[in-house]
């Protein structure tokens, strides 16, 4: 019975959250490896981030309705942080949203990103400015 609370304890404590409820705890270990490598490339420029990686993080950590500070406590400080007025269609507002930009795939000199170039790959995190709240998510290139 105590082993059983023991293991029971440990799977919770080590399961990641995503849109459908808790994913394994083989899954969410290989998660928090791919974040703990996402963070440790925060530039790009160690060439560890990469379009595979960014859609690992896209399809199972679920970031629709985190705060900007949880978004940061996963994934690291974005590379850019833009304040942008559109319309986002799933939510149905106009509005100056905050998109939080990770760079990924990144050219660069001197150890930091050009920005300026083609092919500069983010993945892209859009909050609401009313609610404070992921409202969504995606990759993007020039």
């Amino acid at each position: 019975m105590l082993f059983g609370l023991v293991f029971f304890s440990f799977f919770k404590l080590f399961s990641v959250e995503n849109s459908t409820g808790y994913i394994p705890v083989t899954d969410s270990l290989e998660i928090r490896k791919v974040l703990e490598e996402w963070k440790k490339d925060s530039t790009s420029c160690l060439k560890i981030r990469n379009y595979k990686m960014a859609d690992l993080i896209i399809d199972n950590v679920h970031f629709i309705n985190k705060s900007e500070e949880e978004v940061i406590q996963l994934i690291g400080n974005p590379n850019r942080k833009i304040f942008a007025c559109y319309y986002i269609d799933a939510v149905k507002e106009d509005d100056e949203f905050i998109e939080l930009r990770y760079y990924f795939d990144a050219l660069c000199s001197n150890g930091q990103p050009t920005e300026n170039n083609d092919g500069l790959c983010w993945l892209e995190i859009v909050i609401s400015p009313r609610t404070k709240k992921v409202v969504s998510i995606d990759k993007g290139c020039t």
